[in-house]
């Protein structure tokens, strides 16, 4: 006798990489320019611009909630 189970697929937590302003900790941080400058950030919160920038990797969850590693 077969017993059929079905078996629900959960979507894998998705881990990204959320740029942090080193002066104030904001996330609300974008790229600015580049080429011969190098890489320089724009910190909306404070108005940080700088090359310097933290990576904090976290998780995003099914409900788009937001866990560190």
């Amino acid at each position: 006798m077969k017993v059929k189970v079905k078996v629900e697929k959960k979507k894998p937590k998705d881990v990204v990489t959320a740029l942090v302003c080193p002066h104030c900790r904001g996330t609300d941080v974008s790229f600015e320019m580049g080429l011969i400058t190098g890489r320089k950030y724009n910190c909306k919160d404070c108005g940080y611009v700088g090359a310097f920038i933290l990576e904090r990797k976290v998780i995003v969850g099914e409900d788009e909630s937001v866990e560190e590693l």
